[in-house]
């Protein structure tokens, strides 16, 4: 009876482990923005998170801290610290596999954003719309692209695990 006892109790600790995606390592952007300027993005085991921005004859390093949790990880850049880094507040990004891809407007930004639509509506009678879900807004609005060369080409931009 102990043994599956100890059996049982040794898979429910070990689940959560078992569906968690390893976050820490190095990251890069699949390509340079306009042909030069690329991104690295070190993602440390004591939370410190460096950004690395390089090219055009530019180099600085921004540091902070990373949490992750729900598949967000949260970089948030201590701009006391180090006021003169390029990055400043706080970057969401959404894991998966071993890409991570820029939030560029949260759930609760896009509630809040649902909720003034409403009371402009009301108060001007006007008929402004919003997608009416927050998965079809970023479908619509959420895909920023860069450009990817002089060209004018435009590509999506996120980060690749590379270590």
């Amino acid at each position: 009876m102990e043994k599956y006892f100890f059996l049982y109790s040794f898979i429910l600790l070990s689940m959560p482990s078992l569906g968690q995606t390893e976050v820490c390592g190095v990251y890069r952007t699949n390509f340079p923005t306009y042909g030069m300027f690329g991104k690295t993005l070190t993602l440390n085991y004591d939370s410190s998170a460096v950004m690395k921005f390089q090219g055009d004859l530019m180099l600085d390093y921004s540091i902070g801290k990373w949490s992750f949790e729900n598949k967000i990880l949260t970089i948030t850049f201590d701009s006391l610290a180090h006021p003169r880094q390029r990055y400043k507040g706080q970057s969401f990004y959404e894991v998966k596999r071993n890409r991570l891809i820029e939030i560029l407007f949260s759930k609760e930004r896009y509630e809040y954003l649902k909720e003034q639509v409403k009371i402009h509506n009301k108060t001007n009678k006007e008929k402004i719309k919003l997608p009416q879900t927050y998965r079809k807004f970023l479908k619509k609005f959420g895909g920023i692209k860069t450009l990817a060369n002089f060209l004018g080409k435009q590509r999506k931009q996120y980060f690749e695990k590379i270590k």
